[in-house]
Parts: C-alpha cells; structure tokens; sequence
C-alpha cells in the first residue's frame, strides 16, 4: 500500500489533545458541612452511577478517535497494491492524417477523448504534462497535478496542416531520453509511418488504421488564350506552391 500524501498523517496528532481532556479531572473543592449523613445518599447515588458514565466518556472518546483516525487515513490517499508515481507526458498527434474518420469520429477527436479520460482516472494523483506533435513538438500543459489546468489545455488541441517531421522525433526522443525512469512519455496517434524512429521508451496507443498524410496544398491558374481560365492539376505531398503567370488574351 502507497500513500499520495503521506504529510496528512500528521492529522494523529490531534488524538493527544482528545485523550489529554479525557484523563483531565477536576478536583471538587472541599468545604466544611454541618452535619455529612445529609450528604451520605448522594455520594451513594454517585458512585454508583460513575461505572456507567466512566463507560459512556470511554465510548466516546473511542468513536472521536475513529473519526478522526478515517479523516487522517482518507485524507492521505491510500492506493491498493504497486502504485505508478512516475510523472507523465501525453503527445498527441495533430497531423493531417488523424482528421481521417474512424468508425464515424475523426481519429484526433478520439485521442482527445482518450486524453480526457486519463487525466479524470489521475485525478491529480501524479503530474501530467500535455503537448502536441506535428512539424515540432509543442507544449501546451506543463507538468501540473491540477486536472482542470490540463482540461483547459485538451480544449485548445486542433489538427495542423503540417506532417510529422524527423524534428518533431528527435524532439520527443531527447524528451524521453532526459526523463529518464522518473517519468512515463505516451504518444497518442493514428500511427502512420511517418513516426519512424521513435525511441523503444515512448508507449504509442493507436487509434484506427494508419492513414498517409496527404492533401491538396496548392493549384496552378493561368489565362487561357480564348479568355476563360485554366487550372493546372492540384499537387499534393507538401510541394510549394508556384505563382499563376497572367498573360493578354
């Protein structure tokens, strides 16, 4: 068993207080009487009670002490079995190709969920980091434990126009590297090739079938002799575009 905020077990110490006014008596005073068979049948009556209201106070002390042993114990955040404390960064692939559609839903909007739904499992139990990757890597959540700061990050994820390039890897690859076994590097992605490279260190969890990325960037128009207009084939795969030359009909 692992604790996430073993500090709250300070929270014990208040039982010394609780047991210190417990055992706290008050001495009666003594004062002189005129005659003490007038007092005899009240102390008799006393003492005869004290065993029950000494057994009540003990009941309790005992159920305070529970209450605040169960505050104590939940407040430091007990976890069952080998507990992963390991900070963790999660890369979302925004490339063109996670725009293609999966089962109806395009393949970033089911990373995003994905994403959703680990930061809400964490809980703020450990620091999470949020970044994205395309043409580089871009950080969009330093590490926080708070989920609401990495929920706030998730809703600014869109797709980009630009493939994963070989600088985006290295990035992430020194990334995992310096990190070393303190922290846990999970890229979200369709897992098209152009991820080749990727250090042995970085968990990929996919989502559909790798799709290319590729997509109309550029056409050519020029004048037509007859005065209408002619465009040239679209071009695809990443190719600059050139300017249309305008001649006199």
């Amino acid at each position: 068993m692992s604790f996430t905020s073993p500090a709250f077990f300070w929270l014990f110490a208040a039982l010394a207080p609780l047991v210190a006014i417990y055992f706290l008596r008050i001495r009666p005073r003594r004062l002189p009487v005129s005659a003490f068979f007038l007092w005899q049948r009240i102390f008799e009556q006393r003492r005869a009670s004290s065993l029950f209201q000494r057994l009540r106070d003990l009941i309790s002390l005992l159920l305070l002490a529970l209450v605040i042993a169960a505050i104590a114990v939940a407040a430091t955040g007990p976890r069952m079995g080998r507990d992963d404390r390991r900070d963790l960064l999660v890369v979302i692939d925004v490339s063109p190709s996670m725009c293609a559609k999966v089962h109806g839903k395009d393949a970033l909007h089911l990373a995003k969920i994905r994403a959703r739904e680990i930061i809400r499992a964490l809980n703020g139990t450990r620091r999470t980091a949020l970044a994205t990757a395309a043409g580089d890597l871009r950080f969009l959540c330093h590490l926080s434990a708070a989920p609401t700061d990495m929920l706030d990050a998730l809703a600014r994820v869109e797709a980009s126009d630009e493939p994963v390039t070989a600088t985006a890897i290295r990035a992430l690859n020194a990334l995992a590297a310096s990190t070393g076994a303190g922290h846990r590097v999970l890229l979200l992605t369709d897992g098209h090739g152009g991820w080749d490279g990727l250090a042995p260190g970085i968990e990929v969890m996919r989502f559909g079938a790798p799709a290319p990325n590729a997509g109309i960037v550029a056409a050519d128009l020029s004048w037509a002799e007859s005065g209408g207009h002619k465009a040239g084939p679209p071009r695809a795969g990443g190719a600059a575009p050139r300017r249309g030359n305008q001649r006199d009909p």
